[in-house]
């Protein structure tokens, strides 16, 4: 094992132990996963949860998981919360107003907005679709997993 590979290794183990000092069970179970991949115990997750998903946009399009809650139609924000939308409704089969409960909608028809558009702009829009397809191929082949955590979004 490289050196490099061994510090690595040190600052998940690190992490884990702040996150369980802090009571984050999320951020544990992320850095445990990551930590099961980087020693070789797994290869390729079984399931896909909800949390995961909402990680992974949140990374592609650069905000947090705070930015996802913002009320504002600016499209660094709407995009990836339509995008989030979009997965959860269709991969995860969460019903409409759960997710506009999880994401502090007023109602559900943004949830429907988001079915119907995410689609559209994946044909027509390059940028988005070199952003989005490594996501959808992810949820497409894992077992996507609803997810219930009271101190993150979903």
């Amino acid at each position: 094992m490289t050196d490099e590979k061994k510090e690595y290794i040190e600052s998940i183990l690190r992490n884990i132990a702040s996150a369980i000092l802090l009571n984050q069970v999320d951020a544990v179970q992320s850095y445990v996963r990551d930590l099961r991949l980087n020693i070789g115990l797994e290869k390729y997750p079984e399931y896909l949860t909800s949390l995961d998903v909402q990680d992974e946009v949140c990374k592609k399009f650069n905000v947090t998981i705070d930015d996802l809650l913002i009320k504002t139609r600016k499209q660094e924000y709407a995009i990836p919360r339509l995008t989030l939308m979009y997965i959860w409704r269709v991969f995860f089969k969460m019903k409409v107003n759960t997710i506009a409960k999880k994401l502090k909608l007023r109602d559900h028809c943004m949830v429907l907005y988001a079915k119907r558009k995410v689609p559209e702009w994946l044909k027509y829009d390059c940028e988005f679709a070199e952003k989005v397809s490594p996501i959808l191929d992810k949820c497409k082949e894992c077992k996507c997993r609803v997810t219930e955590k009271p101190d993150r979004i979903s």
